[in-house]
């Protein structure tokens, strides 16, 4: 299960970088774009391990 959520984090970590840089145009004078992608990357982790494919909703719309 556990491999499952890491694959799950590594096949989406480009939506992470995505919405940060679409983010960093709006927030780019009050959060580093560093910022942005530790905070996403967290997201990202806890949507896999909440995500239930039986849900029948593809992984990408349920972490975005």
């Amino acid at each position: 299960m556990a491999a499952d959520r890491d694959r799950l984090v590594e096949e989406h970590l480009h939506l992470v970088h995505s919405i940060a840089s679409k983010l960093r145009r709006r927030l780019a004078k009050t959060m580093e774009p560093g910022d942005l992608v530790g905070y996403g990357t967290q997201g990202l982790i806890e949507a896999a391990r909440k995500f239930d494919a039986r849900q029948g909703v593809a992984f990408a719309t349920f972490a975005y």
